[in-house]
């Protein structure tokens, strides 16, 4: 990790614990099937181990933070970090947690599956609309090859980078999100931010690893 710059000072270490596991199973069209996970050990990213961080924690200028977390420390994070928040809902099942905080977070990304655990109303876009009235400063929607979508002051559309097969699809939310922060970092527009998104998961896509090598800022360009 100190190879790619990235700071692991204040990580945690668990003592005789197993690192957490995700293993997903694909489809004869490459598509998910069936997602098996092991995460018990981010039980350990509580509400005290982040109280003894959060002075760090706002040093940055923007917080990613992954709903993995357990309802406590995702509630404790939210209230406390200070600078703009950016949430992946991870799946159906954990976005409920995330019910009563939405007005703390900047910006969420959702699935139109997870979207639903959150509203009630009838369509894509009145679901987005509620979300957003109900504090949700950014939401951001995909639907697999279907329209992209973002709903703040304004509501953006962009159909994906088309893609004529798909060689895996582990990643590629990930690799969206991480398009989406790259322009919000960089301050760019919004329909901007939606390109890269496309872009980065366009290419993790294509490719049999989680993580495509082939994304760089000459790619975004």
């Amino acid at each position: 990790m100190i190879q790619l710059g990235i700071n692991i000072d204040h990580s945690l270490t668990v003592p005789k614990s197993s690192n957490s596991i995700y293993l997903g199973i694909l489809d004869k069209g490459n598509d998910l099937y069936l997602g098996l996970n092991d995460m018990k050990i981010t039980k350990s990213l509580n509400k005290e181990f982040f109280l003894s961080k959060i002075d760090y924690i706002n040093s940055f200028d923007y917080v990613v933070i992954d709903n993995n977390l357990r309802k406590t420390a995702i509630t404790y994070l939210l209230k406390n970090i200070t600078k703009p928040i950016i949430m992946d809902a991870v799946s159906a099942k954990k976005v409920i947690k995330l019910k009563h905080l939405l007005r703390y977070i900047t910006v969420l990304k959702l699935n139109t599956i997870e979207l639903r655990e959150l509203s009630f109303k009838d369509s894509i876009d009145s679901q987005m609309e509620d979300l957003y009235h109900k504090g949700l400063k950014n939401v951001l929607v995909t639907d697999g090859k279907y329209k992209i979508r973002l709903k703040n002051e304004t509501t953006y559309e962009m159909m994906p980078k088309n893609i004529e097969k798909i060689v895996n699809v582990s990643g590629a939310g990930d690799a969206f999100l991480s398009g989406f922060v790259h322009g919000y970092v960089n301050n760019v527009n919004d329909t901007t931010k939606l390109r890269y998104a496309s872009i980065c998961a366009y290419h993790t896509l294509k490719c049999n690893e989680a993580t495509s090598k082939s994304i760089n800022k000459e790619v975004l360009k």
